[in-house]
């Protein structure tokens, strides 16, 4: 680093009055707006020394930073032989490394560019977060390519902007949060449909689903409920345009930036384009085998990835043996130079931004004068609120006086036209989430009397800081300009790092530095379950008073949440953050690959019960729910799978209370290593002693005959070969169909998670190979096969098992019967409106939206579904999402 500091310079401000400086109050603020006045006298902001003295370390920060990614990609203002380059080609490097944002002003041969008026609105933004000391949002929605598959997580070019912008922005007394949304597979519409439950607040919101959005009503919900999902609008990036500049009369903020690679030739001077191994050796490390000659031969594909699955350390040792490196490192997957410099790419976008918001700030502090204050910068240039609210006003009313019909949405949506108009929120079991534990269908969940909701299903192997691998560090001599951000005058702490005791007493450090974490953790974890229990307490209690609501009608069915519904989801912290936690689940063979996208849900059938949910805050009366109905099998699932009847018969017993397994890592990395290996040796012995679990006795009232076996395909080709390539094709999608999730024994105390099965590993070698594309249904996602993030979630194309024609789908509001479903019925809503995505309307109500609320945000509604069939009493599908307004 000293080396860094001599060469580039470093971050050297220090405030003389922190310690006595009084603070802003913003609470109570809309928007953090607060009036000029108000500043206190002697805070930060209304003292022209120090905002001189900040704007001035601002600017050289953005200035060097900048000259870093100029230098990592060969186009450095001073050559490495000492000599500098002219003015003119200084303007012309500038140029390749611009973003225009004049109305008028040619894109051509420029990173990107926006409006005026956007690039504007991004400087205010820029501007609010620093007068404010606030949080700035970046988020990114995509597919696969987006979500980094093939790389290691925070190898993606939304992690990788992250990591480098993230000092930048707590230098300039901002917190950046990054969040890479992207989900492999599938477009964005899962999550966007519900942007500001699933994506958060947004400043900033970059689109890059082409590979697998192509329609226009999926990019009309991106846009659209990016602006009302939230109360910040952000600048739309990248994604088309559609009705949105009509639907806001041309006030939405929209740009666009190369994505890097092919786009961006101007970061690539032909001289970097590599010929041979000896070549790449002279070539900056950033661009080294971006792109080759016909001549390289396959050089770049071989280093197209740097991605491992585990950096050996010596504070924890994985269960499983790690793979070399994640998967899905297929073709169209760009590889760790390309999202690197897509990175860049939007890094620069931001550091523009901020070049002329410094400026403007610069010139107008030092035009101060007692009769035309400048300082605290006056509210005209960075107050958001006015607009925030004038666009989505503009957007509501516009849509509100649009025949039905009219926009790409409601042309793509269909049945739902009103959800085209208004700010919808959700809960759902796809990551990443933003808040993934509150964000969940587990949080509006209501218990079954006995206290049971279903827990997660892949605990996970360890917790803590995951370190960065060595071969992804950059090398000695080559520019970093992470570094470059980090570098600060400040002096590093002096630490004595002798220890009189040696190796014992580093060893007593460790245990002391561990058991202060788990101290925390238990805290933090009695105080979460003491406030779950108190919640559960108070549904039990209702539940309780209102002697379980009963269905209007005959009055025979009661509306009492089941306790056959499974939770498919890890006990993870994916919510696309670079701080996530992610894909660590025990038994995996890629533990840092890191990758946040996974599909959960609720998995459960005819004997499962009611499936009960709490939405708080519903206002317009429009409720759908995203199901998986080709998820589940005539069996059941690993609860249900030798009940006879609904709940297993108990479906009003509070007694025995159901207890909610601890999920905490079974590891912390802080644990000495020794420890680690004696604690492993001891549960595999203890494993190997254990006697077998007990099966479950058999409920003989009513018993339901167990589902038909397949019959075995014929083989009707008259080539050998493919005759015997299509038998184990259809074996393997037959037997994946009936095994999804089979368990040996199920024990009413027991967790009912243990010995579950996941379909892919039913399938022999044979059997997986002879499978095609043609098979599969999306890629992107995880391997089922060992429930990796990283690699392909092949769903099989091959039909699913039937709705029985008897199949009732039952829907309860506020305790009330409100529709039954038919199979005819439930089947008219099971074609994806996009890919992997059919909802069914569960309320829709438009005189709800025509109540005098007030100032209320509307009222909290308890929805109920529940399925039967006499026929396959057991046939079971999966709950991924709600969304509601």
């Amino acid at each position: 680093m000293a080396a860094v500091r001599e060469q580039w310079g470093a971050w050297d401000l220090e405030d003389e009055k922190e310690d006595s400086r009084p603070t802003a109050n913003f609470d109570g603020i809309e928007y953090r707006d607060l009036p000029a006045d108000d500043f206190p006298e002697g805070s930060w902001q209304t003292d022209k020394e120090y905002v001189t003295k900040f704007l001035d370390q601002a600017k050289g920060l953005v200035t060097r930073v900048k000259e870093g990614i100029y230098a990592e990609y060969g186009q450095p203002t001073i050559k490495p032989d000492g000599t500098k380059l002219s003015d003119a080609e200084i303007i012309e490097r500038d140029k390749r490394f611009a973003i225009a944002h004049e109305s008028d002003e040619d894109h051509a041969g420029k990173l990107g560019g926006m409006s005026r008026r956007s690039w504007d609105a991004l400087v205010m933004k820029l501007l609010h977060a620093m007068m404010t000391n606030d949080e700035f949002y970046c988020v990114m929605g995509g597919h696969s390519s987006a979500a980094g598959h093939g790389n290691n997580f925070r190898q993606a070019k939304m992690m990788a902007f992250h990591y480098l912008m993230e000092p930048i922005f707590d230098k300039l007394g901002m917190r950046l949060i990054s969040r890479n949304n992207a989900q492999g597979g599938v477009g964005t519409t899962h999550s966007a449909m519900a942007s500001g439950s699933f994506y958060g607040e947004k400043d900033i919101v970059w689109w890059d689903s082409s590979m697998t959005e192509k329609g226009a009503g999926a990019h009309d919900i991106f846009n659209k409920q990016a602006i009302l999902g939230g109360e910040r609008v952000p600048i739309l990036m990248n994604c088309p345009r559609v009705d949105i500049m009509a639907d806001t009369n041309g006030t939405a903020w929209t740009g666009n930036n190369a994505g890097g690679q092919w786009e961006a030739g101007g970061m690539l001077l032909p001289e970097y384009v590599i010929k041979d191994a000896k070549h790449a050796d002279t070539v900056p490390f950033a661009l080294r085998y971006m792109l080759c000659t016909k001549e390289a031969g396959g050089l770049c594909q071989q280093h197209k990835y740097d991605s491992i699955c585990w950096e050996p350390r010596s504070d924890f040792e994985p269960t499983a043996e790690q793979k070399a490196h994640p998967g899905s490192q297929v073709k169209w997957h760009p590889g760790v130079r390309a999202h690197l410099q897509a990175s860049r790419i939007m890094s620069l976008v931001v550091l523009h931004a901020l070049d002329s918001a410094i400026d403007k700030w610069t010139a107008l502090a030092s035009a101060h004068t007692d009769d035309t204050p400048t300082v605290p910068l006056p509210a005209e240039y960075w107050h958001v609120g006015t607009k925030y609210r004038w666009i989505q006003k503009g957007l509501r009313t516009t849509l509100s006086k649009s025949p039905d019909g009219q926009s790409a949405c409601e042309k793509m949506l269909g049945r739902f036209p009103r959800a085209c108009r208004v700010a919808m929120k959700g809960f759902g079991d796809w990551t990443p989430r933003r808040n993934p534990s509150e964000s969940s269908l587990l949080a509006v969940m209501k218990p079954a009397p006995n206290g049971y909701v279903p827990h997660p299903s892949m605990p996970t192997e360890f917790a803590g800081i995951n370190v960065m691998p060595l071969i992804q560090r950059v090398p000695d001599g080559e520019v970093d300009v992470h570094a470059i951000a980090l570098a600060s005058t400040k002096p590093a702490p002096r630490l004595d790092h002798s220890m009189e005791g040696g190796e014992e007493e580093r060893r007593k450090l460790a245990e002391l530095s561990h058991e202060a974490v788990q101290s925390r953790s238990r805290r933090a974890h009695t105080i979460h379950e003491r406030r779950k229990r108190a919640l559960r307490e108070k549904e039990l209690a209702e539940q309780r008073s209102q002697k379980c609501r009963r269905v209007e009608g005959d009055g025979t069915v009661e509306i009492v949440p089941g306790r056959g519904w499974l939770w498919g989801q890890e006990a993870h912290f994916c919510d696309g953050s670079y701080n996530s936690e992610c894909g660590r689940q025990r038994g995996s063979d890629c533990l840092i690959s890191g990758h946040n996208d996974g599909r959960g849900g609720f998995v459960g059938g005819g004997l499962s019960g009611w499936f009960v949910l709490t939405l708080p805050k519903v206002k317009e009366g429009l409720i759908l729910m995203r199901m998986e109905y080709w998820m589940g099998g005539p069996g059941g699932n690993a609860l249900t799978k030798d009940w006879t009847e609904e709940n297993g018969g108990k479906t009003n017993d509070a007694e025995p209370k159901y207890v909610f397994p601890d999920v905490t890592p079974s590891v912390n990395v802080t644990t000495p290593f020794d420890k680690l290996k004696e604690a492993k040796k001891a549960a595999e012995a203890a494993a190997k002693d254990a006697p077998p679990a007990p099966a479950s006795p058999a409920n003989v009232t009513n018993p339901v005959p167990p589902p038909a076996p397949a019959a075995a395909p014929a083989v009707t080709s008259a080539n050998s070969t493919n005759a015997t390539r299509s038998l184990l094709r259809r074996n393997a999608a037959r037997r994946l169909a009936a095994t999804r999730i089979t368990r040996a024994s199920i024990d009413a105390n027991a967790d009912p998670y243990a010995g579950v099965e996941y379909p892919f590993e039913h399938l022999t070698e044979e059997e997986w190979s002879a499978l095609t594309d043609d098979d599969f249904k999306g890629e992107g996602g995880r391997d089922r096969r060992n429930n990796n993030h990283q690699n392909h979630n092949r769903n099989l194309k091959a039909p699913p098992p039937a709705i029985p024609d008897d199949w009732k789908f039952e829907i309860a509001i506020n305790g009330k019967m409100h529709k039954v479903m038919d199979k005819n019925e439930f089947m008219s809503h099971a074609v994806e409106i996009v890919k992997n995505w059919a909802i069914w309307p569960l309320m829709d109500d438009v005189e709800w939206s025509k109540k005098d609320w007030g100032n209320s945000e509307g009222e909290d509604v308890e929805v109920a579904v529940r399925m039967s069939s006499v026929s396959m009493p057991r046939r079971s599908l999966r709950i991924s999402h709600v969304y509601y307004a």
